[in-house]
């Protein structure tokens, strides 16, 4: 699952697991605020963390929805 993935693929830190989450996903880096807020939920990147980071990225309308 992308979590497992996030905590695997991603590297030792959480800035970098949120960089990849949004690359992955979105197919972008993610903006300063969006990187900011996401690294106050990821925390030290446990895993239950990524789990809600990974619920999060997959319910943004900018990935729901086609333009």
């Amino acid at each position: 699952d992308l979590a497992e993935r996030l905590y695997v693929e991603a590297g030792k830190s959480p800035a970098a697991k949120v960089e990849y989450g949004y690359k992955l996903v979105l197919g972008r880096a993610p903006s300063g605020a969006e990187r900011d807020a996401a690294l106050s939920y990821v925390g030290k990147g446990e895993p239950a963390r990524l789990t809600g980071f990974a619920w999060m990225l997959l319910n943004l309308s900018e990935f729901v929805f086609l333009p």
